[in-house]
């Protein structure tokens, strides 16, 4: 078995730590990364290099038996015992695969058949689970928990998050974190599929069902009897049918009940599908997923019992048919959708490029995600948006590649435009946002649009209106089309929040004209630098411009290159992003002044609303100062009436 390139440098990583001393770590890599793989190449370069057996700890027993066979195909030489149930490893096996539940059970128990010198290195499967309290008795047992860390030996863990649902971190257990590398990473990376989400609105209110305080997980028998229900239960075959007809689904089910409920809705209406959970037989479980992988089975049901462990490569489509509130779960549920087909064989692929073509030329060119949105008021769930820190209500729209054609786009607004995507709902938004922020950075720059009818520093703030800013005068001058066509010339004082009309023109020419004129009697001394084609305005930015400008417009720049820099300052050169200019100090300073006379009219026009807001409030009540009574309205939403 060869390494995949970001598997054999996460494992030369791991390597570099340990000869760096650094004995216990987390490794991070996407669900479908091959973790046991992995592992297996670990233990084959520790056993090298150090010697000793290794200790493979597990929390469920199909993992037990995943991991053993995944061992046995990596180094057919190997001895591999499983201490779990009926089984007993033998103290002479090189690699022990063990459950926690059977070795932390009780006092002394089958834990006490191993000594603590037995084992050298230690290796936590679903690493996030690892600092409960009975995998901290087992590890402490074997000398590598943080109370009594052994450092002849080695602790590494894998997970695919490194998030736990109570915020406890990993750190108090482990010292590293190698890999680093998440579902969007496989994506893009060619090792994973991009997805389709699909995003079903019920009506099941959801807003008074009690969580978990630290898994963030609902109460499951509330859960189930608002959603169990033979209305949400018949959306979620009905969705099947639209979406997904004909291919392989694992539905994700708040109850065994519930999991059941589904299978029987899929059955009685001609799609074969089976329940799996916790007490399914182990042979029947087995000839279940068989038939599942043969196409006999079209849909497995589940309640937690698919989340790990289960892996089918051409499974296309999950289906969400049950709030969650983890991002520790949703993520383990993700993974299981989107593995790339065998088909594709992404491991034979040169690069990466090749393996995103092969992958969209695949039996599986996407993963179908279909969620149910239930109403959560008071109750936020994890969703794919939320989980990319989008909007949890984002309106992703069908057909889209999520990574490559919501995540992405979005990103790229907020690093251009430095829009804030978490507020984005609807997509069809963007627009209105790109809208607002370009004429953002229009009214920051001086137009040329009055070049001929004056020298002054003029902005566009509309087609129909241009301002003059007068820091040293407090004072900023308007012109303006009002509603019968005729241009105003207005003079605002900042310093006691006055407008004053000065006159009304039937040219914009005689408008620009008296304003310039106004301007060269109250500021004076501001037009020394108002005129645009001064020459200085083509300088270098000092420190103090250079400072304040990259702090204020750091989103609107490009990569700063600090060898590049300004002639006559020696300060590193600043280029906008959008169309690669060089920023000028007369730029600079004019964006900086119009920044900050725009901060000054919005706070006076707050001011006056608070005021205007204040003086109403009397004038209802009377003159007493306080407010009125209110008025009749609808009740609050959790009142009963």
């Amino acid at each position: 078995m060869k390494a995949r390139d970001y598997q054999q440098q996460i494992i030369n990583d791991t390597f570099s730590n340990i000869d760096e001393g650094i004995r216990s770590m987390v490794i991070n890599v996407f669900t479908g990364g091959g973790k046991t793989a992995m592992a297996a190449m670990i233990t084959r370069e520790w056993r090298r290099k150090y010697g000793g057996q290794v200790l493979f700890l597990v929390d469920q027993i199909e993992l037990a038996f995943q991991a053993a066979e995944e061992f046995a195909e990596f180094d057919p030489t190997l001895r591999i015992g499983i201490e779990m149930n009926s089984h007993h490893a033998n103290h002479n096996d090189d690699i022990v695969i063990a459950c926690v539940a059977t070795l932390g059970k009780g006092s002394g128990g089958r834990i006490g058949k191993f000594t603590a010198e037995d084992f050298t290195l230690i290796i936590c499967d679903e690493a996030h689970k690892s600092i409960a309290p009975i995998w901290r008795k087992v590890l402490a047992y074997f000398e590598v928990d943080r109370t009594n860390f052994n450092e002849k030996k080695c602790l590494i863990g894998f997970t695919a998050t490194v998030q736990r649902s109570d915020k406890k971190p990993l750190g108090m257990l482990y010292d590293d974190v190698v890999g680093g590398l998440d579902i969007r990473w496989a994506v893009m990376n060619g090792w994973a599929t991009d997805i389709e989400i699909y995003q079903i609105q019920t009506n099941i209110d959801l807003s008074n069902i009690s969580r978990n305080k630290e898994t963030g997980e609902f109460n499951q028998l509330e859960l189930d009897r608002a959603v169990n229900t033979a209305n949400r239960n018949a959306q979620i075959f009905k969705a099947y049918k639209e979406i997904s007809d004909g291919e392989l689904a694992v539905i994700y089910c708040t109850s065994v009940d519930h999991a059941y409920e589904v299978e029987k809705i899929f059955n009685d209406n001609g799609v074969p599908a089976f329940c799996i959970e916790a007490c399914t037989d182990k042979e029947e479980r087995k000839a279940a997923i068989k038939k599942f992988k043969e196409h006999e089975i079209l849909v497995l049901t589940n309640y937690m019992t698919l989340t790990t462990g289960f892996n089918s490569k051409e499974v296309t489509t999950g289906i969400l048919a049950r709030p969650i509130g983890s991002q520790t779960t949703y993520i383990q549920a993700l993974g299981r959708f989107v593995r790339p087909s065998e088909f594709a064989m992404v491991d034979m692929m040169p690069n990466k490029e090749a393996r995103v073509k092969a992958i969209k030329t695949s039996v599986k060119p996407l993963a179908k995600i279909i969620d149910f949105m239930d109403v959560t008021e008071n109750n936020s769930v994890v969703s794919l948006p939320s989980l990319f820190g989008l909007n949890n209500k984002l309106q992703v729209g069908e057909k889209k590649a999520f990574f490559k054609e919501v995540l992405e786009p979005l990103e790229e607004l907020q690093e251009t435009m430095g829009v804030d995507i978490k507020h984005i709902v609807d997509p069809k938004d963007v627009e209105i946002y790109i809208k607002r922020k370009t004429m953002a950075m229009k009214m920051l720059r001086p137009t040329d649009h009055l070049r001929g009818l004056s020298k002054s520093k003029w902005y566009e703030l509309r087609e129909d209106c241009f301002q003059m800013n007068l820091a040293k005068a407090k004072m900023v001058i308007r012109v303006e089309q009002n509603d019968v066509g005729k241009w105003e010339v207005h003079a605002h004082d900042l310093r006691d929040n006055v407008n004053r009309l000065l006159n009304r023109f039937a040219s914009l020419s005689g408008a620009i004209k008296l304003a310039d004129d106004y301007a060269a009697e109250v500021g004076k001394d501001d037009l020394k630098f108002a005129n645009i084609d001064a020459s200085w305005r083509e300088n270098g930015l000092t420190e103090k411009h250079w400072d304040f400008f990259v702090k204020v417009f750091k989103w609107q720049l490009q990569p700063i290159d600090y060898q590049d820099k300004y002639p006559d300052t020696g300060k590193p050169k600043l280029y906008l992003k959008k169309g690669g200019e060089l920023v000028t100090r007369g730029m600079a300073i004019d964006m900086m002044e119009q920044k900050q006379t725009n901060t000054k009219l919005k706070a006076l026009q707050k001011k006056e609303q608070k005021a205007n807001d204040k003086a109403k409030a009397m004038s209802d009540n009377g003159g007493l100062g306080k407010p009125g009574p209110k008025k009749p309205g609808k009740l609050p939403s959790k009142q009963k009436t």
